[in-house]
């Protein structure tokens, strides 16, 4: 009787670990598709940042020439900053 009892004990100990090797791997595979979706993430944040650089950081020179297309620069940028900041809420 404690044979059986001892046999019945280790095999539930070995299905334990199957299951425990199971949840590991589901568990890292889950990790790393979130891993990989939070890259995503952040690359189509800095590509979009990338292309407010190109915009504001030559600025200075455009604006240079005088107020009137300081202030005309300015709002197309401010429209293009919002046009921007609705695609950023809207992915």
């Amino acid at each position: 009787m404690k044979t059986s009892s001892l046999e019945e004990l280790i095999g539930r100990l070995r299905r334990l670990k199957e299951n425990v090797g199971f949840i590991s791997n589901r568990v890292t595979a889950v990790q790393a598709g979130l891993d990989s979706w939070q890259a995503e993430q952040i690359n189509r944040k800095l590509y979009c940042l990338s292309f407010l650089s190109i915009i504001f950081l030559p600025l200075s020179i455009i604006t240079g020439e005088g107020e009137e297309s300081l202030k005309m620069v300015g709002g197309t940028l401010i429209k293009l900053l919002g046009e921007l900041l609705l695609l950023f809420d809207s992915s």
